[in-house]
């Protein structure tokens, strides 16, 4: 049996977690056709120990095994493989090899299978490929070897016009690529993803592609390229065949923010594009009716502001400068998290009596605390003198419907470091309460989930959110209890009973 995770090293320097055998037919399936094509290549550019090579392989051998063993032994000539760890190329190998002997019996044409496994299934770095020979087998029948090469080719095998030059069959890409290299977690938070630049390339000289890689690209989210993001959801070419939110489902004691998904390309047909992926149909439709089919949706993201809306001014670094050499950077005017460490000689916990002073709110012994600093040091975005909502920018685990930590109201001369996001800038207190109470609704936490899949809370995750009026005048009693509350925005969207069990089920209740 082989063991989804070797090493949290290995996970860490190659992004390796290996694909469990229930995945691997399920992605089968999807180019079962092309399994059943014999002129068919296959191509598995990060093969790990051969999950998906030897499955592969013995779905091949298996369906046409009422066939003579030559014909068997070009099934194999067309299936390739590359893998960057030398250790795992041995397991693939040697797994291959044994399929072989459960299909033929010729000595000569085992001899013939384990040369062709040795020169298909390669050691390199697939994205770094500069000089590689794979040989496109053809029967030899005059010499005592079956096979031999027609052809070298030693060049980048992603380059298009390199791989099967005068092309006559068509080429699979599949498998399970690393999603990130030289990371000091898997958890999304500080990746480096390389995952993405598997899929280009696959999709540059593959008929058709099927990988299972990290899902966040499909909410924009993340810090894979926006440019692939964009890719990924606008090529009509490109389906989701799967998505699983909990990715221990698949890849038990890993953590990937955002759940995994099983993409499928093909050059020749076309799907229409993703555009905006929703992978329930409930929040699909009220997506529809929400966002995409009224006219009047604003984006509740436009009350939302930077978490660097509040800055040392001009003053500060006038009156202060034996401090600037603690900071960051000399320039540096941003309230960093860890701010109140830094500059403890202008942050206090006490209010001083010299001067006119305002709030800032931060984190101090992973705890929050508000501490006093003059009001001439701080420059923000008119929002100190306005009551707002304070929200913590790294909030929850991206899980639909999870309750969001604490969101509450503040009041005038308040700013904060940019551990929070502030909320709104609003002159009546009741319009900030107000605020507050949507949300923590059910609906508008039902909006967020189109596009939060990870801890990370930045104003454009709430971009398909509406925005609502918060006055005196609103459509909506704001007074009333959350839960009534959430009844009016049902009838004002036109929510079906479906969609509203749909939120009442998967949304978490926040007092």
């Amino acid at each position: 049996m082989i063991e989804l995770i070797k090493s949290k090293e290995r996970v860490q320097s190659f992004g390796e977690v290996f694909t469990p055998i229930f995945i691997v037919k399920k992605m089968l399936r999807v180019v079962e056709d092309e399994i059943k094509n014999p002129e068919t290549k296959f191509l598995e550019p990060s093969a790990g120990e051969g999950a998906f090579l030897c499955e592969l392989l013995r779905q091949r051998l298996n369906f046409f095994k009422d066939r003579d063993e030559k014909f068997l032994l070009k099934l194999l000539a067309n299936i390739y493989g590359i893998e960057l760890l030398s250790e795992n190329i041995s397991v693939a190998r040697e797994e291959m090899k044994k399929i072989c002997r459960e299909f033929i019996f010729d000595e000569e044409i085992l001899q013939t299978a384990d040369f062709v496994i040795e020169k298909n299934i390669v050691c390199a770095d697939a994205l770094d490929l500069k000089n590689i020979l794979f040989g496109d087998w053809q029967f030899f029948p005059t010499v005592r070897t079956i096979f031999k090469f027609v052809k070298n080719i030693q060049q980048n095998l992603f380059e298009e016009e390199n791989f099967m030059d005068e092309k006559k069959s068509s080429l699979v890409i599949l498998g399970n690529p690393p999603y990130q290299k030289d990371n000091e977690n898997i958890d999304g938070t500080r990746d480096n993803p390389i995952y993405h630049k598997f899929l280009e390339e696959s999709w540059k000289i593959a008929d058709k592609v099927i990988m299972i890689h990290p899902a966040r690209c499909l909410f924009n989210a993340g810090a894979t390229p926006k440019d692939f993001n964009k890719k990924i959801l606008n090529d009509e070419h490109i389906k989701v065949v799967d998505y699983e939110p909990d990715c221990r489902k698949i890849f038990p004691n890993t953590d990937i923010k955002g759940g995994v998904a099983i993409t499928y390309f093909d050059k020749e047909k076309n799907f229409g594009a993703i555009k905006h992926f929703i992978p329930f149909p409930e929040l699909n439709s009220i997506h529809k009716k929400v966002v995409l089919e009224n006219k009047n949706f604003q984006p509740f993201s436009k009350l939302f502001h930077t978490p660097v809306a509040y800055r040392f001014s001009k003053k500060f670094f006038e009156e202060r400068p034996d401090l600037i050499t603690k900071l960051q950077k000399a320039d540096d005017s941003a309230l960093r998290t860890n701010i109140f460490e830094r500059l403890p000689e202008i942050f206090f916990d006490e209010k001083p009596d010299d001067g006119e002073y305002i709030q800032i709110l931060g984190r101090q012994a992973n705890k929050r605390v508000f501490k006093w600093i003059l009001r001439r040091y701080i420059i923000d975005e008119d929002l100190i003198d306005k009551f707002k909502i304070f929200m913590n920018e790294a909030n929850g685990t991206g899980a639909f419907g999870e309750i969001l930590t604490m969101p509450f109201m503040v009041g005038r001369n308040i700013g904060s470091t940019q551990t929070f996001i502030s909320i709104g800038g609003f002159e009546a207190q009741e319009e900030a309460r107000a605020c507050l109470a949507y949300i923590k609704t059910k609906f508008c936490r039902a909006m967020l989930g189109i596009l939060k899949v990870t801890q990370h809370n930045p104003p454009q995750t709430w971009a398909k959110v509406p925005l609502q009026d918060f006055s005196a005048s609103s459509d909506i009693d704001w007074s009333k209890k959350i839960s009534e509350i959430d009844g009016q925005l049902y009838e004002k969207y036109s929510l079906s009973a479906e969609e509203i069990k749909f939120i009442e089920e998967k949304v978490k209740e926040m007092n």
